[in-house]
């Protein structure tokens, strides 16, 4: 079996969907893990790749007074220089 591919439905309430394979696949959450070949058709009916990257950084100094993430050293909310 070829390698899993993520594919998220057009429609996040999508629950299952049917591949050109004849395939059913379920989800729970709308991300389903198909073939590429069921994927390719599911992209080109408007599922999309989704982006699981994961959470990224924010920019910034992070307070350590108060905990507010400033963009600059001198907090904006406290006044605390870090």
């Amino acid at each position: 079996m070829s390698d899993l591919i993520s594919v998220a439905a057009p429609d996040g309430a999508v629950r299952a969907v049917t591949g050109m394979s004849g395939r059913e696949y379920r989800s729970a959450d709308g991300i389903y893990q198909m073939p590429s070949s069921d994927a390719a058709a599911l992209v080109k009916a408007g599922g999309f790749r989704p982006s699981l990257g994961g959470l990224v950084r924010s920019a910034g100094y992070p307070c350590a007074s108060c905990g507010f993430q400033s963009l600059f050293r001198l907090c904006s909310r406290c006044g605390h220089h870090n």
